[in-house]
């Protein structure tokens, strides 16, 4: 009996609790949502980069760091890798823009590693305002664009990314704020002012990350299902004046980057281009990417762990409802059509590469929410719904918690001991680095500009990058590690931890 009167009760609380919840205005809903957010990143947001792809991060933050200290024009961004005497470090990796505004940001608060994780969260808040607005654009009623957001802002991959120096979550929100912007105007046949942004918006993304040259299908997909509705042809005409407003910029920005890139040397251009990995040609490799993709990175960071009984079940009445004839489903059946065509290009870089999945998180979050809307419905299993809703958040966060915690990916003497390396290096040497495995984390670190070189690195490039004023050796390695430093007559300055740092007495 007092089994059933405490079910009453929770159950009596959880209607409540969603009714107050839907008699909250929209408004008061995304601040909420944003709020929440920020709570969350605060602990975070004063650390260095650190944790899953670290090198990512730094690619873009030091690009940031270097128009503040170089003042380098806008469409000339620099990384740290630097080889002759006088070389600026001159190379193009995406669309700089918030690099740009980050580096122009240290000039009013002077180098500070919250800048940089600052910028991305305000990425993140704009894409939380995007992704309600996309969802009401393509038709989902207010309750169903709420869950669509709540998803999308509450996956680990939006907890990392948001407050991460990565293109991806950037291309993204731009992307689904240009496709927001112009289904109202189509449905309209009124091109205004709001068109014309969202049509600069798609280019934005574009520009910050090429691979969305991929999605044009569904964009496509929205053009000719308004044409055939209206059969007006000047839907045709303005479709395509707004390709070539997409697409210039990225041709002509393509052309400055492939000239930036011809004049650099090959130890910086070697990272600068994005080579497409086509898809492995055995039945191993593709279990081998299949087992991570699907489980470690799109269930896990893009559902959310807690929250797959949702997708899963969500997935399962779109297809017994046949969702795909509709508009909304007809959209993100050519979503996923466009990253099935990407996948053949870059399938291999799934299993090691979480934001190469990025383009899902709105079909997962789409995912969520018809199975979460459908399910709320049956009141016999709200208590269970609730308790996952609940879980959510925590499980959002613990996902990728230890990224800042364990899995740094940067040695405890750089990322706290970085004084002491400046102190030691004179402020205008190059450095070589043995130990990194990236081109720029160790750098970033040092403060300092160079090479990072493989242990394996020939006797005579050595000499060759001596010849060219390099002085100061900074390895994580035993020298015995790194078999030509023997040719080159070394002392040993001073060691900090596991580091080494030697200056080069003679070349000879």
């Amino acid at each position: 009996m007092n089994q059933n009167r405490d079910m009453s009760k929770i159950e009596a609380l959880i209607q409540t609790t969603s009714s107050t919840l839907n008699s909250w205005s929209t408004r008061r809903f995304l601040i909420t949502i944003v709020v929440i957010q920020i709570l969350f990143h605060i602990p975070i947001v004063h650390l260095p980069p650190m944790g899953q792809h670290t090198w990512r991060q730094i690619m873009g933050l030091s690009t940031a760091r270097n128009y503040y200290e170089d003042n380098n024009a806008f469409f000339h961004p620099a990384q740290d890798v630097r080889v002759e005497p006088n070389d600026k470090g001159v190379i193009y990796f995406e669309f700089p823009l918030l690099y740009w505004i980050t580096g122009q940001s240290y000039h009013l608060t002077g180098f500070s590693h919250i800048n940089g994780r600052l910028m991305m969260l305000i990425m993140g808040i704009f894409l939380i305002f995007g992704s309600y607005k996309l969802s009401r654009s393509l038709g989902l009623n207010e309750v169903r664009a709420r869950w669509f957001t709540f998803f999308v802002s509450f996956s680990p991959y939006f907890f990392y990314y948001s407050i991460s120096s990565s293109p991806n979550m950037p291309a993204l929100t731009w992307f689904i704020w240009g496709i927001a912007l112009i289904i109202p105007p189509l449905e309209q046949r009124h091109w205004n002012w709001k068109y014309w942004l969202g049509i600069i918006f798609l280019s934005l993304g574009i520009l910050s990350k090429a691979t969305y040259l991929f999605f044009g299908l569904p964009v496509a997909y929205l053009f000719l299902l308004h044409y055939y509705s209206s059969r007006n042809p000047k839907t045709l005409i303005v479709a395509f004046i707004s390709f070539i407003v997409i697409i210039l910029p990225n041709i002509l920005i393509y052309l400055h980057s492939k000239n930036l890139f011809d004049q650099a040397p090959f130890e910086r251009a070697r990272y600068a281009i994005l080579r497409p990995r086509y898809f492995p040609s055995s039945w191993k490799e593709v279990t081998s990417t299949l087992r991570p993709a699907i489980a470690d990175w799109f269930l896990q960071m893009y559902v959310n762990t807690v929250a797959i009984p949702f997708f899963l079940f969500g997935c399962y009445a779109a297809l017994k409802n046949k969702k795909w004839k509709t508009k909304i489903g007809g959209f993100y059946l050519m979503w996923l059509l466009s990253f099935f065509i990407f996948s053949l290009f870059f399938f291999t870089q799934f299993r090691e590469h979480a934001y190469y999945l990025t383009p899902l998180l709105i079909f997962a979050a789409m995912g969520n929410t018809y199975g979460i809307d459908l399910l709320w419905r049956k009141k016999k299993l709200r208590l269970f719904v609730c308790f996952l809703l609940i879980c959510v958040p925590i499980v959002m966060v613990g996902r990728v918690g230890h990224r800042w915690l364990w899995a740094k990916q940067v040695p405890e003497e750089l990322l706290y001991q970085s004084d002491e390396f400046e102190k030691v290096i004179p402020v205008n040497e190059r450095v070589l680095v043995f130990g990194d495995d990236s081109p720029v984390v160790y750098l970033y670190y040092l403060h300092r500009k160079g090479i990072s070189l493989h242990p394996s690195v020939s006797i005579k490039d050595l000499q060759r990058y001596n010849a060219l004023g390099f002085k100061y050796i900074v390895s994580e390695l035993p020298m015995q590690n790194v078999k030509a430093l023997n040719a080159l007559k070394i002392e040993k300055v001073t060691q900090i931890g596991d580091f080494r740092i030697y200056r080069i007495v003679d070349s000879n």
